[in-house]
């Protein structure tokens, strides 16, 4: 009698070892994968249609955190679609546009807003960080010397935000010329070092 309770709970054991087995690997999912994005601290928030020119029609228009994208039909070579594109930064650091990319065939002008320039709030010049809001206008064209056609053109305008770092120069005489801020790590000590190669000269 006593065998019967010793092996009763090792079989329940037993019992319970190979079904937790079998729920843990019902579980398992082939070929599926989990993507992190990290949050991203500056956003495009809003992306609006404004205007067109000569033809130009926008199909439709949508955005992400860091793009707008959609599509625009424009019939002759100075056809254009113009967009208000509203950014925003969450966090505290300055950050700015070093560049955007469109298809091949596209280009864009930029109004509102200089590229390369730090993202500040459209009200208050001074307000660059946490919660500031930059309007721009961004057109969408075509490329010079690109062919015009009435087909359709489906683009994606990708915006490259970097980090926007304020340039403060001591022990020069002048610096009336020189760059009061730059996107970007790389090109911040590519500055400098050119800097202090002509400074010590």
């Amino acid at each position: 009698m006593k065998k019967i309770y010793i092996l009763i709970p090792i079989i329940l054991i037993l019992f319970l070892s190979i079904g937790f087995s079998a729920f843990t690997n019902n579980l398992l999912v082939d070929d599926m994968g989990v993507v992190v994005r990290p949050i991203s601290n500056i956003r495009v928030t809003g992306v609006y249609y404004s205007t067109n020119n000569n033809g130009g029609v926008s199909n439709n228009i949508d955005y992400n955190t860091h793009n707008i994208n959609g599509s625009v039909t424009l019939p002759y070579s100075d056809s254009s679609v113009t967009y208000t594109v509203v950014v925003t930064n969450i966090g505290n650091v300055k950050k700015g546009i070093s560049s955007i990319s469109l298809p091949s065939n596209l280009d864009y002008d930029i109004s509102g807003y200089t590229v390369g320039d730090k993202l500040c709030d459209s009200s208050n010049s001074s307000s660059c960080t946490n919660g500031s809001v930059t309007t721009l206008n961004l057109t969408i064209k075509y490329k010079s010397g690109q062919t015009a056609s009435s087909t359709p053109i489906s683009f994606v305008a990708d915006f490259d935000f970097e980090t926007y770092y304020d340039i403060e120069y001591l022990g020069f005489s002048s610096v009336a010329n020189l760059d009061t801020g730059i996107l970007d790590e790389e090109q911040v000590i590519l500055h400098l070092l050119l800097l202090m190669a002509f400074h010590m000269r």
